[in-house]
C-alpha cells in the first residue's frame, strides 16, 4: 500500500516545530548531510515545459545567495531557497492545458521543496537506483496562508504523482562508488505512476491559532530537478 505523507510547509516560525513533531514512520539509519547544487530545469524529460520553474539566475547552490540545500541526514531532500537571504525564487504557472482556472493569486515567499523520508536515504542510492517518494513545494504568502504543490505529500493529494528519484552518476565512470548526481521528476514509470505531474494544491490558512486547509485542486504542474553533489 501506498503510504501518504504529511505536509511540512509552515509558517517560518511554525516550520521547525512541525519538522519536530511530526512522524513519517519507521525511520531509516541516518547519514552524512550531502550539500547540493540544484537545477530546476526548463523541460522535462519528455521535453514538456515546466510549470514549476527556475528564476532565470543558474544553479542554486547550498551556501549561495541565501539557498540551502541538502539530503538530511535522515535521507531527505531539503531546498530552501530564501534560507537566509531572498535573493533566488522559483515561479509557479497554472497555465498547462486541461489545468482547472488558477488559485487565488498569493506571492511567493519563503519557497521550499520537501520530500518524504525514502526507504533508502537518498545520498545513499547507487547509479542505476529508483526510489517514488512523496514531495511537496510549498511558500507562503509572507502572512497567514501556506500553499502546498503536493505530489503524494501533504493534505489534498489523492490522485497526484509521486516524485521518482533516479541516481544518474557515481564518483566512478564504472557507475561504482557514491552517487554524485541524480534527476527528479513526477513521470510516468510503470511502477507508481500512471500519470504525470499531477499535483495537488492545498492553501493552509491559519487564523487565530487554528489552521484550515483549503483543497485548490488537481493540476498538472511537470518539473524536472537535476541535483549534483557539491
Amino acid at each position: 500500500m501506498r503510504a501518504k505523507y504529511l505536509m511540512l510547509f509552515a509558517a517560518p516560525t511554525l516550520l521547525l516545530s512541525m519538522i519536530g513533531s511530526l512522524s513519517f514512520g519507521q525511520k531509516p539509519g541516518t547519514s552524512n548531510v550531502v550539500p547540493l547544487r540544484v537545477t530546476v530545469e526548463s523541460t522535462d524529460s519528455t521535453s514538456t515545459a515546466c510549470r514549476i520553474c527556475a528564476d532565470g539566475l543558474g544553479e542554486y547552490i547550498d551556501g549561495v545567495d541565501g539557498v540551502s540545500a541538502t539530503f538530511t541526514k535522515s535521507g531527505w531532500l531539503s531546498v530552501a531557497f530564501q534560507d537566509s537571504a531572498t535573493i533566488r525564487t522559483v515561479n509557479f504557472d497554472y497555465s498547462f492545458p486541461g489545468n482547472p482556472p488558477p488559485p487565488p493569486a498569493l506571492p511567493v515567499v519563503s519557497p521550499k521543496i520537501i520530500s518524504s523520508i525514502p526507504a533508502i536515504n537518498l545520498q545513499d542510492m547507487s547509479f542505476g537506483m529508483t526510489q517514488c517518494i512523496g514531495l511537496g513545494w510549498g511558500h507562503t504568502d509572507g502572512g497567514n496562508i501556506t500553499r502546498n504543490h503536493g505530489f503524494e505529500f501533504g493534505p489534498h493529494v489523492t490522485g497526484s504523482s509521486y516524485a521518482i528519484i533516479s541516481c544518474t552518476a557515481a564518483a566512478n565512470p564504472d557507475g561504482s562508488g557514491q552517487c554524485v548526481q541524480w534527476t527528479v521528476e513526477p513521470k510516468v514509470d510503470g511502477n507508481c505512476n500512471a500519470t504525470a505531474s499531477v499535483s495537488g494544491i492545498n492553501d493552509r490558512i491559519v487564523s487565530r491559532g487554528k489552521s484550515t486547509d483549503n483543497d485548490r485542486g488537481r493540476y498538472s504542474m511537470p518539473f524536472k530537478l537535476t541535483l549534483k553533489k557539491k
